[in-house]
């Protein structure tokens, strides 16, 4: 019998990660698991060849726009969501450790203020800056389960994702694409170390590394620049 051969879908919860992983041959039944580090992610048993990750990757020195360019073609595609794809940071605001630094940080290298929604997630954006390379670009993408969602649905989803009714739709969606809702439903995990709708999150980015595979998934934008490290930044669905 040939092996699995697994793509694993990751987004950040209050535990670490949260990732589903899925057989593109279908040989096996997904796996939900929720992982420490991202270092244990990417040295996951089952060896992902291409894991989606809901979360910026590269980071741009001066800003070539209100956020970057990936960041804000995806805006375009959500419409009436595009509020949820937040503006990343500058590189330099990266090093901040308060709030008040960050906002600091950030307009001095020519960029915006931030929000603190923005800022609760720099110990993320630090742990995933420091695990990657350019030579991992060809396994490990960015993308954005909200976009992601609405490009299999046609449209973006009527409700938000944290509602009885946005839970709903995004469940029946992702069984349209062979991720049954058992899998994720009802939620697995204390809601202490993972959201509900971080589950339903890192499903879809599952479906995006999988299209990936498929060479299905598209790149926002087309050519992506890359920042001063060398890691291309786009968002791929």
């Amino acid at each position: 019998m040939t092996a699995p051969q697994w793509v694993l879908g990751l987004d950040g919860c209050k535990s670490g990660w949260v990732g589903l992983l899925l057989d593109i041959g279908h040989r096996t039944e997904p796996r939900l698991r929720l992982f420490p580090a991202l270092s244990d992610a990417l040295n996951a048993p089952e060896k992902p060849a291409i894991i989606a990750i809901d979360i910026p990757i590269g980071f741009e020195d001066t800003p070539s726009g209100p956020a970057r360019a990936c960041e804000r073609q995806v805006r375009k595609l959500l419409k009436s969501r595009a509020s949820s794809v937040f503006s990343s940071p500058l590189r330099a605001a990266l090093t901040a450790t308060t709030h008040a630094e960050a906002i600091a940080l950030n307009r001095a290298a020519g960029g915006p203020g931030l929000s603190a929604q923005s800022f609760a997630l720099f110990k993320k954006l630090r742990e995933v800056d420091a695990a990657l390379t350019p030579d991992m670009s060809a396994r490990v993408f960015e993308t954005h389960p909200e976009a992601g969602f609405a490009l299999l649905n046609g449209s973006p989803m009527a409700h938000n994702k944290k509602t009885a009714e946005g839970r709903a739709e995004r469940l029946a969606l992702l069984a349209r694409y062979a991720i049954p809702a058992s899998i994720v439903d009802p939620h697995p995990y204390p809601k202490t170390r993972c959201a509900p709708d971080d589950v339903l999150d890192a499903a879809m980015c599952a479906l995006t590394a999988r299209r990936i595979a498929h060479g299905e998934a598209m790149s926002l934008p087309p050519d992506p620049p890359v920042d001063a490290r060398g890691l291309p930044m786009r968002i791929v669905l």
